[in-house]
């Protein structure tokens, strides 16, 4: 008898779990106001994991640190520079500042025609849609 129900248990735990999945991650919008950046960083800098770029709660040197920086970024788009540091945004939406100088407009050498567009997740976190013209 146990042999019997363990089956059709087995079943109905698989269909209820493939069901209740969430639904595949997606972009919701476009983020207004930003355009995204990649790191401008020497080969020697890439290479400091002691000294990585960081996003700072204020633009200021000596700020709190908020975390790494990624290699793509978004960054606030026709906003000049405070103290040499630009707005831009973390993954969880939060917005920190990064000095200028580590920054350059996004571009992929392997694939010159691809675009960048910073969006807004459907799980509330900040993305990329990369497209072509």
């Amino acid at each position: 008898m146990k042999r019997t129900l363990y089956f059709p248990l087995l079943v109905v735990a698989a269909f209820t779990s493939s069901h209740a999945m969430a639904a595949a991650r997606h972009v919701v919008k476009t983020l207004p106001g930003y355009s995204c950046a990649m790191l401008n960083l020497t080969h020697e800098q890439e290479m400091d994991f002691n000294h990585p770029p960081m996003l700072y709660s204020e633009p200021r040197d000596g700020a709190q640190t908020m975390g790494g920086a990624a290699e793509v970024l978004a960054v606030k788009s026709d906003t000049a520079p405070v103290n040499g540091y630009i707005p831009a945004l973390q993954m969880n939406m939060k917005s920190g500042w990064i000095k200028q100088a580590l920054i350059k407009p996004y571009a992929a050498a392997a694939d010159p025609t691809a675009r960048c567009e910073p969006v807004l997740m459907s799980d509330g976190t900040q993305g990329f849609s990369y497209h072509h013209d």
